[in-house]
This record gives structure tokens, C-alpha cells and sequence, in this order.
């Protein structure tokens, strides 16, 4: 079983697209999952138009991070958590609000997690037309097996990772001091799993819109900020125990 678990804020504008995308792709007793923060532009008129019961659409009080009180993207990672939260499969994808996915990302996702924990695939980049800035973001594999490197150069891009329940289990529940969920989760799977880069782009990532996440965007936050969070996810990543599964 297959879960997609999708954060959603405002965006009525895209969603559409998005779904058209992820539904094909799903079999019957597979499930998309949508954590909604307080919606106020149609989003939640539009998902619930699909009338598929593969679609489970959860509320979400809007959350502030107290340590990064002034990070809007901390309201992305809770709500992110609480679809999380919901997922019953055996395989986990996150995916944004206004995205396109390629037709066969699941299907070649689902083969590589059959001998790997956690999978991170290539994107390209869209701007809000749909047309292509960037076929490939990516020349070569943007993450390490060092949780150091990691925390110094964090590529997880929630939008094209996919994973097992053995991550799952140990990134849930996020510690109130992450602010970015795709940046905790890469880094449990890099403690305790067994990781994969699949170079062909698999997301078209769209830039320019409301994301609920900041991926494509010059970051406005200061250096202390950028330190500060990501030292505490690795004060956090030493908490873990390798030999953990779920």
C-alpha cells in the first residue's frame, strides 16, 4: 500500500494539477492523504469535488514553531506531520500542493524502496506557466552518508523523497526543535537507513507560486537562523539509535 501524503495552504490555484498527476498513478486501496492548514481560497472545495474515496482530507490547526517563530515555513512541517501522522502505507511519499508529477514516479519509486529505505529522485523546475526553467537541478547526487555534510549542505527536497515505514516510525514524532520536516527525515534515513539517488527528474517542481514549502527560492533568513536550525537537527540526529526500526 502506497501512501501520498500531501500539506496543503491557499492552494486552489495549482492543486488541480497536482491531483491529475498523483491519482493515475494510485491503485485502489492506495491513498492520498491532504493535511489542510485553515484553507481560505477554494482548496478544500476543489479536493473534495474528486469524490475518490482514495483521497483522505484531514484539518490542521496552523502551528507556530516556538524556536523558529519567524520561519513561515515551520507551518509547512506540521502540517506535513499530521498527514504523516495518518499514513497507513508501507510506502510513504510527500508531495507539494502545486506540483506535477511525472507519469511513472511511483512505479519506478516503489521498485528502488523495495531495496532501499528512503529514495530521493532528481526534479526539474517550472515556473507558474508550467514552462521548464531547469530540466535538471541536479548534476550529480546532492546529498552524503555524513550527517555533518548534510546538516551543512541540506538537499533534501521533501517533494521527490519517498520512503519506508522504518523511517517513518523514527522520524515521528518531529522534535519541536526541526523546523524543516524533508531536511529531519533525510537526516534519519541517513543514521539508520539505506539511501538512493535517482538522477532522472521525477517531480516538476513549480517556483514562484505560494509553495508550502521555500524549495526554488532564495532563503530571506539570516546566517544565525540558517546555524541555529541546522544545529539543532543534529543535535536531534545524535539522539538516534542506528539500530532502531519501526
Amino acid at each position: 500500500m502506497i501512501s501520498v501524503c500531501m500539506a496543503t495552504y491557499n492552494g486552489a490555484q495549482f492543486i488541480k494539477e497536482q491531483i491529475d498527476s498523483i491519482l493515475p498513478q494510485l491503485c485502489a486501496d492506495d491513498e492520498l492523504i491532504i493535511s489542510d492548514d485553515g484553507s481560505t481560497d477554494g482548496t478544500l472545495e476543489i479536493i473534495k469535488s474528486y469524490e475518490d474515496k482514495r483521497i483522505k482530507l484531514f484539518n490542521h490547526l496552523r502551528e507556530k514553531s516556538t524556536y523558529f517563530p519567524n520561519m513561515s515555513v515551520t507551518y509547512a512541517s506540521f502540517n506535513f506531520e499530521n498527514a504523516l501522522k495518518q499514513a497507513k502505507g508501507d510506502y510513504i511519499f510527500l508531495s507539494d500542493q502545486d506540483d506535477i508529477w511525472v507519469s511513472d514516479k511511483i512505479q519506478v519509486c516503489t521498485e528502488l524502496l523495495k531495496n532501499n529505505d528512503y529514495v530521493l529522485s532528481n526534479l526539474s523546475i517550472i515556473n507558474e506557466n508550467g514552462s521548464r526553467i531547469k530540466d535538471k537541478l541536479y548534476d550529480s547526487k546532492p546529498f552524503s552518508t555524513n550527517a555533518f555534510m548534510n546538516c551543512i549542505h541540506p538537499n533534501f527536497w521533501g517533494c521527490c523523497a519517498c520512503f519506508n515505514r522504518k523511517i517513518l516510525g523514527n522520524a515521528l514524532p518531529f522534535p519541536k526543535s526541526v523546523c524543516l520536516h524533508d531536511f529531519w527525515i533525510g537526516l534519519v534515513a541517513t543514521k539508520i537507513g539505506k539511501m538512493y539517488w535517482h538522477d532522472n527528474p521525477l517531480v516538476l517542481h513549480r517556483v514562484g507560486s505560494q509553495n508550502t514549502s521555500t524549495g526554488g527560492k532564495r532563503s530571506q533568513n539570516s546566517l544565525w537562523i540558517k546555524l541555529l536550525y541546522r544545529f539543532y537537527a543534529f543535535v536531534e540526529y545524535q539522539k538516534l539509535n542506528k539500530e532502531q526500526s519501526k
